[in-house]
């Protein structure tokens, strides 16, 4: 697997590239509800929604602005060996089709979370799927595994789970809005001891960000913060 490595200078160019990118293709960038209290002491495993080739820049974005911890994704290997400029600003690979490289990602996953200043970007769904399916196909074996250290030493650091919802839409401008709603955090224990708590918290904070879209429902927009 390809490990993450992060420069500075990579993270500098790269914010200073993709702030351009989101405003040149985006109007706005709003916020349904703030971001949660997060306890500075415990990790983060972000799990947005996935709808579209965008998610990994927004959510990036988003906490990079929100949060201010080293930020981490994971990416198809695929991907990352044509892009490997990305490794430098936090991504690392997984290979699906490779039980044992599977294995590897998701014990670096847990390793990377037993910092409490990072975050990880970890999409459930595992595959882009349309923003408006329901429900969608939420795969339970990575988010445990990763939580309960099937493939690792049990963490000493503690975590928080935050779902994240992420819509795109038109309205009557010739460029999209991007708005994100933050569902409720969670602990590792109540994930792994009832995942359809977490399952239901995903598709209800979706639910909740529908409602918002339709009644253009937001309380800041963060574009200019880009």
């Amino acid at each position: 697997m390809i490990k993450a490595h992060h420069r500075l200078w990579a993270q500098l160019f790269f914010n200073r590239y993709l702030d351009r990118l989101i405003k040149k293709n985006f109007e706005g960038f709003y916020l349904v509800n703030e971001l949660p209290s997060l306890p500075l002491e415990k990790s983060l495993l972000f799990t947005p929604n996935h709808i579209s080739w965008w998610d990994g820049f927004f959510a990036y974005s988003l906490l990079r602005i929100l949060t201010g911890r080293a930020v981490f994704l994971m990416m198809l290997e695929r991907e990352l060996r044509r892009y490997r400029y990305f490794s430098k600003i936090g991504a690392y690979s997984i290979n699906p089709s490779s039980g044992r490289e599977t294995i590897r990602s998701i014990a670096y996953t847990a390793e990377i979370l037993d910092n409490p200043d990072r975050a990880v970007i970890f999409y459930p769904q595992g595959e882009i799927e349309p923003y408006w399916k329901r429900p969608l196909s939420i795969k339970r074996g990575g988010l445990r595994s990763i939580l309960s250290g099937k493939y690792g030493p049990l963490p000493h650091c503690e975590r928080t789970v935050l779902v994240a919802g992420f819509c795109i839409n038109y309205g009557n401008k010739k460029y999209p809005d991007i708005i994100v709603r933050f569902g409720e955090p969670l602990s590792p224990d109540e994930i792994i001891g009832d995942f359809k708590r977490y399952e239901a918290v995903f598709h209800e904070n979706l639910d909740r960000l529908d409602r918002a879209v339709c009644g253009r429902d937001y309380i800041r927009n963060i574009m200019p913060l880009l």
